[in-house]
C-alpha cells in the first residue's frame, strides 16, 4: 500500500512539473505577444517564434500530433516542419511573394488541431509534407518579421533554435499525456487549437 501512494505522489510531483514548464514556455508569447518587440540580433530571433500565439500553438500542435504516430513517424514530422519553416522564411527574405500567408497561418492551425483532435495516422511521407506546407505560411511570417540590420544567418539560427525547442516540447508534452492514458485531454486540447485556427480565419 505504501509503494502504491508513493507512486502517485511521485505521477502528481511530474504532472506539476509539467505543468510549471508549459507556463514558462507561455510566458514570453504573453510578454511579447505582436507587440513588433524591442530586441535586436540573435534574441529577436530566438523571442520571434514566441510573440505570437498563433504560432506557439502551431508549434505545440505539430509535436502533439508527432507523438500520436507510431514511434518510427514521431520525429519525420518535426524535422519536416522546422525544415519547410525555414524555406518559407528564406522566401520571405529573398522577396518571393506568398499569398494569403495570414489565411494560411490560420488555416494550418484549424487543420492540425483537427489533426490531434482526431488523432488521425497518415502515411509518414504525406504527414510530413501536409505539416511542411503548413509550416511554409508561419515561416514565410517570421522571414517577413526579420528585424533590420540583423545578419541574416543570426536569424535563421535564432528562429530555428526556439522553434525546435517548442517542437520538441510539443512531442515531450504529447508522449506523457499518451503515457498518463489522457488521450481524451489530448482531444480537447487538438479542439482547442482548431476552434482558435477557425477564428483567425474567419477575424
Amino acid at each position: 500500500m505504501a509503494i502504491h501512494v508513493s507512486i502517485d505522489l511521485g505521477e502528481i510531483k511530474m504532472n506539476r512539473l509539467w505543468i510549471k514548464s508549459l507556463a514558462l514556455l507561455l510566458l514570453p508569447g504573453v510578454a511579447l505577444a505582436h507587440d513588433g518587440g524591442h530586441s535586436s540580433g540573435l534574441m529577436a530571433a530566438l523571442l520571434h517564434p514566441f510573440s505570437g500565439i498563433d504560432h506557439l500553438l502551431a508549434l505545440l500542435a505539430v509535436g502533439l500530433w508527432a507523438a500520436q504516430q507510431p514511434p518510427r513517424q514521431c520525429w519525420p514530422l518535426p524535422a519536416g516542419f522546422l525544415l519547410a519553416l525555414l524555406f518559407g522564411a528564406a522566401l520571405a527574405i529573398a522577396g518571393t511573394a506568398l499569398p494569403l500567408v495570414e489565411a494560411g497561418i490560420g488555416v494550418s492551425l484549424l487543420l492540425v488541431g483537427l489533426l490531434v483532435a482526431t488523432a488521425l495516422r497518415l502515411p509518414t511521407l504525406v504527414s510530413t509534407l501536409l505539416v511542411g506546407s503548413f509550416a511554409l505560411f508561419h515561416g514565410y511570417a517570421h522571414g517577413a518579421e526579420m528585424v533590420p540590420g540583423v545578419t541574416t544567418l543570426l536569424w535563421f539560427a535564432g528562429i530555428a533554435a526556439s522553434s525546435l525547442l517548442l517542437l520538441v516540447t510539443g512531442v515531450i508534452v504529447g508522449q506523457r499525456l499518451q503515457q498518463l492514458a489522457w488521450h481524451r485531454l489530448m482531444r480537447l486540447i487538438g479542439g482547442a487549437i482548431a476552434i482558435s485556427g477557425c477564428y483567425l480565419v474567419l477575424v
